[in-house]
């Protein structure tokens, strides 16, 4: 009798200390018995022996761990079967968390009837989100490779039929593939609207800031011209603000930033972010975007390209630091506008 006690006792230690998280229900969903590591990795203290499970579920009013509590009760109603799944899972205090559950059943001392099931679950956040960044990875660079393939296919058989692509126009199709694989990553792989910076919420500081700014460079622009005016310098004799060198692309710049920004923000510099393993991998993401974003101006000229590059590299700072296109869409748009109707740069 004192040998079982010992090991009984021994028993409870080991669940008592192991670091995964061990939940068992009866066959009507009652909690018997809930290890320490459970409530620490669940960060709630209303899982308690005694209580239905169904309890804790109503509990959680946030609607985020739906799954996890589906799967739960999943495990207490199939019990023909054990279940393992990968299960994501918000503690109450927002952070984030992917658990690996393993359910198991015990049975009556015959093995005819279930008397209980065994919830075993460890948090594999980390080793789960690096798979998913190789995956990603590796679908990012499947699309960046389809694209250029298929570009340069369509570009020889056009070349081949004695045909040529405007500047322009090669850089309006570079944009329209970029939004198609773009969407096809948002579908395809964990990467979140979030992720690609697309987020609206808490943006209103940011808008002002920006917004602020730019005005102010606008504002210098108008004041430089009307002193190169005054200087009789020949190439600010038009008009302060020229309106007159408004055209079609003017109109539908905004729709022009917004893709372009999307492209080079949150497609580029975001996935080359969140994908290299580096310390400093912000600043190749920068990089990169930039050279991406010269790149699409070439047919503007060198030197307008390298001056997009220089610009843009201080967009790509600033959205490092905001983590959301939308400001950074005020000042490319408000500065891209400007330099050809007021200092008749890039027209």
């Amino acid at each position: 009798m004192e040998e079982n006690k010992n090991g009984l006792e021994y028993l409870y230690r080991i669940t008592r200390d192991i670091t995964d998280g061990l939940i068992v229900l009866d066959v009507k969903g009652t909690v018997i018995y809930v290890n320490p590591s459970a409530k620490k990795i669940l960060d709630t203290p209303e899982l308690e022996e005694g209580k239905k499970y169904a309890e804790f579920m109503a509990a959680d009013t946030t609607g985020v761990n739906d799954d996890f509590h589906q799967y739960v009760l999943d495990c207490v109603y199939d019990k023909d079967r054990d279940q393992t799944g990968f299960l994501n899972y918000t503690c109450p205090d927002g952070s984030r968390h992917v658990f690996r559950v393993l359910s198991s059943y015990a049975y009556n001392e015959e093995k005819t009837d279930s008397i209980g099931i065994i919830l075993q679950f460890s948090d594999v956040t980390e080793t789960y989100r690096a798979q998913q960044k190789e995956r990603d990875a590796a679908i990012v660079l499947v699309v960046l490779l389809a694209m250029i393939s298929i570009w340069n296919l369509a570009v020889g058989i056009w070349e081949f039929a004695g045909k040529k692509i405007s500047s322009s126009t090669m850089t309006q199709i570079v944009e329209a593939m970029g939004a198609v694989g773009a969407y096809f990553l948002l579908r395809k792989t964990s990467i979140t609207k979030e992720d690609l910076g697309l987020k609206f919420k808490g943006i209103r500081r940011y808008v002002i800031i920006n917004g602020s700014v730019s005005v102010a460079i606008v504002l210098l622009m108008i004041l430089v011209k009307f002193i190169m005016r005054l200087n009789g310098v020949p190439s600010a004799a038009d008009p302060l603000i020229n309106f007159s060198a408004w055209g079609i692309s003017e109109t539908i710049y905004p729709i022009t930033v917004v893709i372009q920004e999307f492209l080079t923000r949150s497609v580029v510099q975001s996935s080359v972010e969140r994908i290299l393993p580096w310390k400093n991998s912000f600043a190749v993401a920068i990089a990169l975007s930039t050279v991406f974003f010269g790149a699409l101006h070439i047919h503007k000229g060198l030197g307008f390209m390298i001056g997009s590059c220089l610009l843009l590299s201080v967009f790509g700072i600033v959205y490092h630091k905001q983590r959301t296109i939308w400001p950074v869409c005020i000042p490319h748009y408000l500065l891209g506008l400007s330099l050809p109707i007021i200092l008749g740069i890039g027209g």
